[in-house]
């Protein structure tokens, strides 16, 4: 089994000056030459392989008779994977078949042995991934050329995807194949803004020396006001997709500056994600949230006079995305084809490879089109991920159906 293979090679996203460092890069080599020479027992020619600038796998498989020279699709997946532990990230995993019950009688599952994860996320997608073209060349199924684009640090940075030398890239249409919810179709992904907001600037003092004056201004009280302000979690959902959120809002850490439990503080500091899907909601909640945190240090500058609020902020792209792409229109009725009626498309607000490519153009110049299906994953990154043996194979024959149905849509 090809997912079984990969995830017997522990990989992790590479952590600069973690003290493995080292091991983590062997270990990436390692798993990348394993699937390329998999890619090369089945007929790929081996010419065709390279490992970029960015540490990205790019594998072209050529079209068969007929369709050489029509434009590829991509494949695209990862080879990196999240630890249970990071500070011991290159644990063996050692995958099991088990049964679960999910509610429906016991299944096969593989699952890790409890204490690492499965690295399912996204092993099982590569293992489909070679299988889909395993079959293409067993079986001799007409198909267009195919580029594999498989990067190394999806868990992490993601900034491979910004080295990709897309001179070298004629698909437009993309199939990344990562966990997803089942026969579920994503058109289009979300931004996601990392916002730092740092209060300084106030006097501080003791506890109960100064704590009747006036002049005096607890950073706890400005911390109070700027998290009641901001506040948390979906802010709006989407009108075309009503279960999905169209923006959110995550407080993922606050507090004051070094203090004792006599000491007044004098600063504070909070840290916000933002998700969002709608250009026009993002910008006017980042300007409501600087416009909030004006009107708080104006409040108390008359009393605390050296009181600053500073913002920093990352921001990462979205790609709204077009529902009706015609790869979209192919996934899903391939899924339906296989006998999964159940396949829909619809548009998610959180970051993905798919929001950096759906903003990039192709070596002619035209914007990618990304979509996003792959098989469910249970509690992914953590020891008790499991992967479903059965979801595994229906996508499986899912991604097989797209790329013969879209070889067949540009005849």
């Amino acid at each position: 089994n090809a997912f079984l293979k990969l995830a017997m090679v522990t990989s992790p996203s590479i952590v600069e000056g973690h003290p493995m460092q080292v091991e983590m890069e062997k270990a990436l080599d390692e798993v990348r030459n394993l699937y390329a020479n998999m890619f090369v027992d089945i007929g790929v020619p081996k010419e065709n392989m390279e490992v970029d600038e960015g540490g990205s796998l790019i594998m072209k498989v050529p079209g068969t008779k007929g369709y050489e020279d029509k434009q590829p699709i991509m494949l695209m997946g990862h080879v990196d994977i999240v630890p249970a532990n990071p500070k011991d990230p290159m644990r063996s995993v050692r995958p099991t078949l088990i049964k679960y019950d999910m509610g429906n009688g016991l299944e096969d599952f593989i699952a890790s042995d409890g204490t690492t994860t499965l690295g399912a996320d996204d092993k099982s997608s590569l293992g489909i991934i070679w299988n889909t073209v395993r079959r293409l060349y067993k079986e001799k199924v007409p198909h267009v050329p195919l580029e594999i684009v498989i990067s190394p640090d999806e868990e992490s940075t993601c900034a491979s995807v910004d080295k990709l030398d897309r001179s070298k890239l004629d698909s437009k249409y993309i199939v990344i194949v990562d966990h997803e919810e089942e026969f579920n179709i994503t058109t289009g992904t979300g931004g996601f803004v990392d916002l730092r907001i740092d209060v300084s600037g106030l006097q501080g003092g003791h506890s109960a020396v100064d704590t009747h004056n006036e002049k005096i201004v607890s950073a706890s009280d400005v911390l109070l006001e700027i998290l009641n302000m901001l506040g948390n979690r979906v802010m709006k959902f989407n009108p075309k997709f009503p279960k999905q959120p169209l923006i959110s809002k995550n407080i993922a850490g606050y507090g004051l500056g070094d203090v004792t439990i006599t000491t007044i503080p004098n600063s504070a500091w909070v840290s916000l994600s933002l998700r969002s899907l709608s250009q026009h909601e993002q910008d006017k909640e980042l300007e409501r949230i600087q416009s909030e945190l004006k009107r708080i240090e104006e409040k108390y500058n008359p009393t605390e006079p050296g009181l600053t609020i500073n913002t920093k902020m990352e921001t990462w792209p979205m790609y709204e995305g077009n529902n009706d792409s015609p790869i979209a229109l192919v996934a899903e009725s391939a899924g339906k084809k296989i006998g999964h009626n159940e396949t829909y498309r619809d548009q998610r607000h959180w970051y993905a490879q798919s929001s950096q490519l759906g903003n990039m153009t192709n070596a002619r110049g035209e914007h990618f089109e990304p979509i996003i299906i792959g098989p469910q994953v249970l509690n992914e990154h953590s020891p008790n991920e499991k992967q479903p043996v059965h979801s595994m194979l229906e996508v499986d024959k899912w991604l097989f159906q797209i790329v013969k149905d879209y070889t067949e849509s540009i005849k």
